[in-house]
């Protein structure tokens, strides 16, 4: 006489298949539904209200953005938070109200019927409440965000020097909704046949900040040493006011103009110093996430003598490499231009680069 024994395989197979027919009732147990005016009914999971939009999680189809004024019944399967116009908060289950756009929800304190149009806000138990969101989202429009970059020029520059080098530089930004703060730091040392033959290092801070409509107030500050222009030290002091020619979303203009101070140290000559003018003009275009067109100039005159003066300008393409912005791709052409240079230099530096860079922080 043989015995049936069970076979431990089958057993966990079906414990399995249980398990997974449970998990999938429950879930379809678990489900809120709206109405909308037009007849249709649309199940998932209320996320919100807020704005006059209704959030629907249907899971197949994702979140579903659907318009509250099309909303003629709603019914939920837990209990949730309504904020009506009158400020008052009610926490309970919604079922099928008497009429159309108007809510029976049981509450604690017993049923209560109110107009769909009435709620200003509705959230779940687990969600955060609209109100506190959209007071975290302005304080956080109102927090200044640091980013940080850093990139390597191949690049090219004729003047007081002729060479190929390699240019590395760092760079901070504290950006608020009102002002910015820039500190870059760059040096360019070269050799060619075993020989120095350029040596520069320069590094500086840079603050704006809006006063009113489109004017603001600027502040700067500047140091270089340079070997092949024999310059021990330039320092670059400024404060002045600014004026935004254009500040849409993708388009920002600047021009700006303020007092300077100048100081000026080298080898075989005597040391400068002098009160100075600052103008600057910065442009910048981004279109999409496809570049980034930019570019600056300065114009730093005597204050006495506006033959003896001294020019920059930088303008380049960036271009991203990745959606993400990390990063970057800079193609430019930069030119310095000192009216009263030591005896034998050029007046002029040109330099043409490609800079290889990466940006990251908050975004």
């Amino acid at each position: 006489m043989s015995i049936y024994k069970p076979s431990l395989h089958i057993g966990w197979r079906r414990f399995i298949l249980l398990v997974l027919t449970l998990g999938i009732k429950s879930q379809s147990v678990i489900a809120d539904s709206v109405t909308m005016a037009n007849g249709s009914t649309l199940t998932g999971i209320l996320k919100r209200i807020t704005n006059g939009i209704v959030y629907l999680d249907t899971g197949f189809a994702g979140v579903l953005k659907i318009d509250q004024k099309q909303l003629m019944h709603l019914q939920t399967d837990a209990p949730i938070y309504f904020r009506l116009s009158s400020g008052s908060t009610v926490l309970g289950q919604s079922g099928i109200g008497a009429k159309q756009g108007v809510l029976s929800v049981r509450s604690s304190n017993g049923f209560m019927k109110f107009s769909i149009s009435d709620v200003t806000d509705a959230w779940g138990k687990s969600e955060e409440d609209p109100a506190v969101t959209e007071i975290k989202k302005e304080e956080e429009k109102k927090r200044r965000k640091w980013t940080y970059s850093a990139g390597v020029d191949l690049s090219g520059q004729k003047g007081n020097s002729n060479e190929f080098g390699l240019t590395g530089q760092v760079g901070a930004r504290l950006k608020g909704p009102s002002d910015l703060l820039k500190i870059y730091f760059s040096v360019h040392n070269s050799e060619r046949d075993g020989t120095k033959i350029a040596d520069e290092t320069k590094g500086g801070v840079d603050y704006s900040s809006d006063l009113v409509d489109r004017f603001g107030w600027y502040s700067r500050f500047e140091l270089e040493k340079d070997k092949f222009e024999e310059l021990d030290l330039r320092s670059t002091s400024a404060v002045g006011i600014s004026y935004k020619l254009l500040k849409s979303g993708a388009q920002v203009s600047r021009v700006r103009a303020g007092f300077a101070y100048r100081y000026e140290s080298f080898d075989a000559k005597e040391n400068i110093e002098d009160p100075a003018i600052d103008f600057g003009l910065d442009y910048a275009i981004t279109v999409q996430e496809l570049f980034k067109f930019d570019s600056e100039v300065t114009y730093v005159p005597d204050y006495s003598d506006f033959t003896n003066f001294r020019f920059g300008q930088d303008t380049g393409l960036e271009i991203p490499l990745k959606k993400d912005g990390f990063w970057k791709i800079r193609i430019g052409l930069s030119h310095f231009y000192n009216s009263n240079p030591v005896n034998g230099k050029n007046n002029l530096d040109t330099k043409y680069y490609t800079r290889l860079g990466f940006t990251w922080g908050e975004k």
